[in-house]
C-alpha cells in the first residue's frame, strides 16, 4: 500500500463509503480507513444463529438521498423488497397510521398546505423551536396530534414531541405526506452497501478495516496526514509501514464529537468547539431480536405501538415476512424496540428490567408468543445524534472545518436537512464532496 494519498476518509459508514466512492470517481487517490473489522458503521450487518441481522432496524425510502448517492456513484443498490403497511395498534386492531386521521379535517388540510410550502431556509428559525410548540396552534385535536407525534418519533428517533426540533418534525411530515415506497435490504445492510463499496473500488478507492486513526496531522493550519494504528487482524487491506499516511485532505466521517480525540480542540474557534460538544446527545433503541417457530402475524406490516408498561413508543416488526432471505435456513425473526434516550438506559439493570417489561407488553398483543421463542437477544444501541431544539440544522457544523485547510466532515452529526439516519448520512456525503470539488462528479 502507498503511504501518500490525495484524500483519506476516516470511517466507513454510509457517508464515508459515499465520499470515498465519489472522490475516487473524480480521479483522486482515496484511502478509506475503518477502525472496526467490518465496513458499514451503524448500517452494518452480521450473521447470528442462522440469520443475517442488521445493527438496528434499517428500512429505507425509495427515491430519496441514499438512492441518489448510489446513482452518482454509477451503481445500483443491493437487492431489496418493498412494503407499505405502517400500522398502529388501536382499539384491538391494527390500523394504517394515516387512516386514523379524520378525512377532510380542515386543520390537517391547512397543515398539509403549509408544510408543503416550507423551504429549508424557512426551517432555520424552527431549529430552536420544539415540535410541540409549533404544532399546538395548528392541530387542536389531541388524537390527531398524537398520531403525528408517533409518526415523527419513528423518523426522528425521539420519543416525545416536546423534545423534537420543529424543523426535523416538519421534514418528517413532508416525507409522510408524499407517496414513498418503503423497503428492506434482502440480505442485510452489509450486502446492500457492498455494491457502493465495490463501485468505489472499481474507481480506485482503497478500503482498509482494522485500522484506527489515532491522530489527524496538521502543520501551519493545514492537514498533512494521519497516524494509524493497526489492529491485530485485518479482514482486508494491509497498511504496511510506516503508520503515517501522507495526505492534504482528510474527511472525518464519524460522530463529530469524537473529533477532539484526534485533534486538539485549541486548533478550532471556541464557538465551533462549544457547538460540537453540545451535539453529544444521542437517541437510542432498546430492543429484542428473537427467532420464533411461528411468526407473530403473517402480513408485511410495521407496527407502531405505545408500550404501556415501559412508557415509551416503539415498534414491532417481522422482517422475515418481507425478506425471508435473511433467514439462512428458513425461520421467523422478530424485531421489537422502543425509542428512548441513550444515556438513561446505559445502566444494565435498567436495560434488562425494560426488556422484561417489553416482553409483558408483547404478551398483551400476542398471548403465548414467548412459547414460540427459539432464542432471544436483547440490545441497546445509539441511533442518532438527537435532533432536539438547539441541536438541529444551523446548530450543526457544515462540511468544512473552520480554521484548518483540508479538513472536512460527513455523517449524520453534521448539517443536512434530510431525514435522520441513512438519508442524512447519504446527503452529507454528497454535500461534503460538492464542497471539496465544487460539484458532484
Amino acid at each position: 500500500m502507498n503511504t501518500a494519498y490525495d484524500a483519506v476518509v476516516v470511517g466507513t459508514g454510509i457517508s464515508g463509503i459515499g465520499v470515498a466512492a465519489l472522490l475516487a470517481k473524480s480521479g483522486k487517490r482515496v484511502l478509506a480507513l475503518e477502525k472496526n473489522e467490518y465496513i458499514g458503521g451503524r448500517a452494518a450487518s452480521f450473521s447470528f444463529r442462522g440469520f443475517r441481522l442488521n445493527i438496528g432496524q434499517h428500512a429505507g425510502l425509495s427515491g430519496q438521498k441514499l438512492d441518489q448517492l448510489f446513482e452518482h456513484a454509477g451503481c445500483r443498490p443491493g437487492a431489496r423488497e418493498y412494503f407499505g403497511d405502517i400500522v398502529i395498534y388501536k382499539r384491538g386492531d391494527y390500523l394504517p397510521l394515516m387512516s386514523l386521521v379524520p378525512v377532510g379535517d380542515p386543520q390537517l388540510l391547512n397543515l398539509l398546505i403549509e408544510v408543503q410550502q416550507i423551504t429549508p431556509k424557512d426551517m432555520e428559525p424552527l431549529d430552536s423551536v420544539s415540535a410541540r410548540d409549533w404544532l399546538a396552534p395548528r392541530i387542536t385535536d389531541p388524537d390527531v396530534a398524537n398520531l403525528l407525534r408517533l409518526a415523527g418519533c419513528i423518523f426522528t428517533t425521539i420519543p416525545w414531541i416536546e423534545h423534537m426540533a420543529a424543523s426535523s418534525f416538519i421534514q418528517t411530515l413532508q416525507t409522510l405526506f408524499k407517496t414513498t415506497d418503503t423497503w428492506l435490504p434482502s440480505h442485510g445492510m452489509g450486502e446492500y452497501l457492498g455494491t457502493l463499496v465495490d463501485a468505489g473500488r472499481r474507481m480506485g478507492a482503497e478500503f482498509v478495516t482494522g485500522a484506527a486513526v489515532r491522530k489527524i496531522l496538521v502543520e501551519d493550519n493545514r492537514v498533512c496526514g494521519v497516524l494509524v494504528e493497526r489492529g491485530k487482524e485485518h479482514i482486508e487491506g494491509d497498511l504496511g509501514e510506516p503508520s503515517r499516511i501522507e495526505t492534504p485532505l482528510v474527511v472525518a466521517s464519524f460522530p463529530i464529537w469524537d473529533l477532539f480525540g484526534l485533534l486538539d480542540a485549541s486548533l478550532f474557534p471556541e464557538a465551533f468547539v462549544a457547538m460540537v460538544r453540545h451535539l453529544d446527545k444521542r437517541t437510542a433503541n432498546v430492543g429484542i431480536t428473537a427467532a420464533l417457530r411461528e411468526p407473530l402475524y403473517e402480513d408485511k406490516k410495521f407496527i407502531i405501538h405505545e408500550f404501556p408498561r415501559v412508557g415509551y413508543p416503539g415498534t414491532i416488526f417481522m422482517p422475515t415476512n418481507i425478506v425471508p432471505t435473511i433467514a439462512e435456513h428458513g425461520g421467523h425473526l422478530l424485531e421489537s424496540s422502543i425509542i428512548c434516550e441513550y444515556d438513561s438506559f446505559r445502566d444494565r439493570e435498567k436495560l434488562f428490567r425494560t426488556v422484561e417489561l417489553m416482553k409483558q407488553d408483547l404478551d398483551d398483543l400476542f398471548p403465548g408468543w414467548q412459547e414460540q421463542v427459539l432464542w432471544l437477544k436483547p440490545y441497546l444501541h445509539w441511533e442518532e445524534p438527537a435532533r432536539t431544539p438547539g441541536r438541529e440544522g444551523i446548530f450543526r457544523p457544515g462540511p468544512k472545518a473552520p480554521g484548518i485547510e483540508g479538513l472536512y466532515f460527513a455523517g449524520d452529526s453534521v448539517n443536512s436537512r434530510s431525514l435522520s439516519g441513512m438519508e442524512c448520512a447519504a446527503d452529507s456525503a454528497m454535500i461534503c464532496v460538492e464542497e471539496i470539488l465544487g460539484r458532484i462528479p
